[in-house]
């Protein structure tokens, strides 16, 4: 497996089942299916690829076989002018890679890294080993809205995408609620598009977004409850490659008054960690007694110090459930 930043192109034939396009350099995207696991392994390797990323055809992931008990020709013999790639490794993402993936590569070279993880017995998270890998970040779920004169937290849903990193547009879909096709479908590059909760399932909402040519939905809560991070149907992750934040009541509010002279610009910063945290906040128990409660209190705020909003979210929290307010 390459163990340094590779750059990845779409194979053509897609299913690399065919004779392949000179692949020299470039890790090979190819989807399941038509011929063996194999024989796609040979293609590649004919075409100088530096390996095989195979798209499932489902949700699941395993160990891709062989192919000897599946009828596949292949031997050693130069004479058959067909050489098992020894070298060449095969990797395999789930069908939901691909909608995601897609939209990268049409947006430009996409580089991406391969990192071995170590499992071990009895364990049910495996880890990297090195301590370059250890350092690295697989996965953002959280961030900063940064806009002209507000900065909001926000978490990330499940089914990934890729943020936008230049600075963006961020406008108010229409219908608000983004449950049906929007108005305007949008020209411009890097449109955010921020809908209210409700009406319809986030991934509709995502994928109404992606119709207007948005390149990430911002889903602003509509309770006072901690933001959580919003997933999709198994179907609608199939289809969706864009990202999707949420944002919390108060931010989106502020966020939707700035909104209301026209779009403004900003940008998007991950910072990873901060879901855990509104996690934390969300499934916090809050004790009757008072003096239990203001201890409560204190070691969330500790916590989270460095974040005015989760403090703000905090102390409103505190004073309704002082008041005795349904939590």
């Amino acid at each position: 497996m390459p163990m340094e930043p590779v750059p990845l192109k779409m194979s053509d034939p897609v299913d690399l089942c065919g004779t392949v396009t000179d692949m020299s350099g470039f890790v090979a995207i190819g989807v399941r299916g038509n011929c063996s696991f194999l024989d796609k392994a040979t293609n590649a390797s004919a075409s100088n690829a530096s390996g095989i990323l195979v798209i499932n055809n489902d949700s699941t992931l395993f160990h891709i076989a062989a192919g000897y008990a599946t009828g596949a020709s292949v031997t050693n013999d130069t004479g058959s002018g067909v050489q098992i790639p020894s070298s060449l490794p095969v990797m395999m993402v789930k069908q939901t890679a691909l909608a995601s993936l897609m939209r990268a590569l049409r947006a430009g070279p996409l580089m991406v890294q391969m990192v071995p993880l170590k499992c071990r017995a009895g364990e049910n998270e495996c880890r990297p080993v090195l301590p370059f890998e250890q350092a690295l970040t697989f996965e953002v779920d959280s961030g900063y809205l940064e806009v002209s004169s507000g900065k909001f937290e926000f978490v990330t849903g499940t089914w990934g995408g890729i943020l936008p990193v230049e600075e963006v547009t961020v406008v108010e879909a229409d219908p608000i609620d983004a449950c049906s096709p929007l108005q305007t479908p949008y020209e411009m590059s890097n449109v955010v598009i921020v809908a209210l909760r409700g009406g319809c399932s986030f991934g509709d909402k995502a994928l109404n977004v992606q119709n207007a040519n948005g390149a990430a939905l911002v889903v602003v809560e509509t309770t006072d409850g901690a933001i959580q991070r919003i997933g999709a149907t198994a179907d609608q992750t199939k289809s969706i490659g864009i990202p999707a934040m949420m944002l919390s009541q108060s931010s989106g509010e502020e966020l939707r008054r700035m909104l209301r002279h026209g779009p403004v610009r900003g940008h998007i910063v991950p910072q990873v960690g901060m879901s855990d945290k509104w996690l934390e906040l969300a499934i916090a128990e809050w004790p009757s007694d008072e003096t239990a409660m203001n201890i409560h209190v204190r070691r969330l705020e500790d916590k989270n110090h460095d974040s005015p909003e989760r403090l703000r979210w905090l102390r409103a929290r505190h004073v309704s459930a002082a008041k005795g307010d349904e939590l």
